[in-house]
């Protein structure tokens, strides 16, 4: 599923709240904060791969003990109190690099 998963999908996101889970962990909620597109970071492999490949920005207070995690994110969707789920997704937390230190911050990159 994560081979199907584009830019314009998170999009509608930006600003909504999603929720990242482990399975150590309770569901933490994460704010969409940027989607960024970065075609120079296309693999030669994947050449004939239609889409390109991106960055998602996120965002939470509630996620101070976690670095690096893999886990299921779980995005808004349509439907009220719905949310589509994404399986083995890798979240790496960044710096905050002038933002707001009481939050943590993360990126979900996908090639």
């Amino acid at each position: 599923m994560l081979g199907n998963v584009c830019a314009e999908d998170f999009l509608p996101l930006l600003g909504k709240v999603c929720y990242f889970q482990t399975e150590q962990l309770a569901p933490v909620a994460m704010r969409v904060d940027a989607v960024t597109m970065r075609p120079e970071t296309k693999l030669p492999s994947y050449l004939n791969v239609k889409r390109l490949p991106f960055m998602v920005e996120l965002s939470s207070d509630g996620a101070g003990n976690i670095i690096d995690a893999t886990g299921t994110l779980a995005l808004p969707a349509e439907e009220p109190a719905a949310y589509k789920q994404l399986h083995s997704v890798w979240i790496g937390r960044v710096a905050p690099l002038g933002r707001d230190t009481s939050l943590a911050y993360f990126q979900l990159l996908f090639n």
